[in-house]
């Protein structure tokens, strides 16, 4: 079963094979292990063209993430 485990932030603690794959195979499988390169779910949807090509209707997606950071963000102000 593909799994995925994000931050507040949206970074990627971790994940498994199945989820590594579909979500960013293109990236190396341990990089959530590593904070230094510990990608982030809003920066590959934004900046990474191999996001873009996984999703049918990428605006739409990028709308509910960016309705999810202000969410967020709502939360915990500064």
């Amino acid at each position: 079963m593909p799994a995925a485990l994000l931050g507040r932030l949206n970074d990627i603690l971790a994940w498994n094979r199945a989820g590594h794959l579909p979500l960013a195979g293109h990236l190396d499988l341990e990089a959530p292990t590593r904070v230094a390169d510990r990608p982030n779910q809003l920066k590959l949807l934004f900046l990474d063209k191999h996001m873009r090509d996984l999703y049918v209707n990428w605006e739409d997606e990028a709308a509910v993430a960016v309705s999810s950071m202000r969410y967020v963000a709502a939360q915990f102000p500064p």
